[in-house]
């Protein structure tokens, strides 16, 4: 993907003594049980942020920086916008439809479009993580109740494995603390293909509630691809839970961000080419 790319190194994958044979089921099931209910008290985020990019080709090592805009309506809405003096990339989806606006090349404007439910994207656009992934890979998918969780000895952390949206998953928690840190995604055939790195968590402003009841985001996310080399940095400024709603209208309206951002051409994905 160029410029976009995120990438990473390949990481082991998790070892560790399941809790079952630890004597403290009931810390699983409160770890699984707390991150649920952060999650599920949020319904959208909207927030301005940094990205960093880095990756490797055959020129070297590369670096740049550049503004976003990112919106997150769940269960499955999610859209960056990516600006660099202008709008530069902009990924987004609706409930059938995932679209990734490549405007790097001002004379080849691209619209890649691909079905929700198809996760080809991946291959078609190698660093780029399908908008379920992103979501997975953000912290904001559920767990399921019978997820298995082990304590990771290399690591120090509490391990747990889950079907996330965009796929297998494992979530990895500080002992101690019920927000992960660490998030891997894996392919249907259990590679690892992405992982991120969550930092900074702050309470995330939301409608009718007091303070004291705000859940934790993370401002930090750094998501990495697990066959190259590479990262992509999300710093976002001032997450909140009370977005603009004409703003968030915008960032899922295909038709309207066709009509504003004028592609030069249109690419399908996947199984949609056909």
């Amino acid at each position: 993907m160029g410029a976009g790319a995120v990438v990473a190194t390949m990481l082991a994958g998790c070892q560790g003594r399941p809790i079952a044979n630890s004597g403290a089921e009931p810390v699983a099931a409160d770890l699984i049980a707390a991150h649920n209910a952060r999650v599920e008290r949020i319904d959208q985020i909207e927030s301005t942020g940094q990205l960093d990019l880095t990756w490797v080709d055959e020129d070297g090592e590369h670096f740049e920086f550049v503004n976003i805009h990112l919106f997150v309506d769940r269960p499955r809405r999610s859209s960056l916008r990516v600006e660099k003096i202008e709008d530069w990339m902009w990924l987004g989806s609706d409930e059938e439809r995932y679209w990734f606006f490549d405007m790097r090349n001002q004379d080849d404007k691209i619209l890649y479009l691909g079905r929700f439910d198809d996760m080809t994207v991946e291959r078609d656009i190698p660093g780029l993580p399908h908008p379920l992934r992103l979501l997975d890979l953000a912290g904001l998918t559920p767990l399921p109740e019978d997820a298995t969780v082990v304590f990771d000895e290399a690591r120090q952390r509490w391990a747990v494995d889950g079907t996330g949206q965009g796929g297998k998953m494992r979530l990895f928690f500080e002992a101690g603390s019920v927000r992960p840190d660490r998030i891997e995604s894996f392919s249907i055939d259990g590679d690892m293909v992405f992982a991120s790195e969550l930092g900074r968590y702050a309470p995330l402003e939301l409608p009718n509630l007091p303070p004291g009841a705000y859940p934790y985001f993370p401002r930090q996310i750094e998501i990495s691809a697990g066959d190259q080399e590479g990262s992509a940095k999300l710093t976002l400024d001032q997450p909140t839970g009370i977005a603009d709603p004409g703003r968030m209208r915008i960032a899922f309206d295909l038709d309207f961000l066709r009509e504003r951002l004028r592609p030069d051409r249109i690419e399908e994905l996947g199984d949609s080419a056909q």
